[in-house]
């Protein structure tokens, strides 16, 4: 007994077919996984770069904020008009300098001078 030619050509059709499904399977699955983690590793990078945005955002408020307020401004112009010396009295910095002038001269606390009541001499 021969086997008909009919049913081995359609066992290997049918073999064929499941081939090409198999085969249609199996890219699916490998672009579905590639799509995954090609997305972990963007998203991870997105991340990395956020945190390196943030951290530079971040040391910009914060040296904003350690800025002299205008309380403390005001403070320390009251303290260098009445003569006070900076914390480390150093004879340096400004403040100790007029701290130094003060003490040898006394404060100008404005009013009549000598050389307001004369005009100024224009030179030609």
């Amino acid at each position: 007994m021969t086997a008909d030619p009919t049913v081995e050509l359609r066992a290997l059709l049918d073999d064929l077919d499941q081939h090409h499904r198999d085969l249609a399977e199996a890219y699916a699955s490998g672009y579905r996984d590639g799509h995954a983690v090609g997305l972990d590793i963007g998203e991870h990078q997105a991340e990395h770069r956020m945190a390196r945005e943030w951290h530079h955002a971040y040391v910009a408020v914060r040296s904003a904020s350690s800025a002299a307020t205008t309380a403390d401004r005001a403070e320390m112009d009251v303290s260098t008009a009445a003569g006070v010396p900076c914390s480390a009295k150093c004879g340096r910095c400004s403040r100790c300098i007029r701290a130094a002038a003060v003490a040898r001269r006394g404060d100008y606390t404005g009013g009549p001078v000598p050389w307001e009541g004369r005009p100024l001499r224009r030179t030609a």
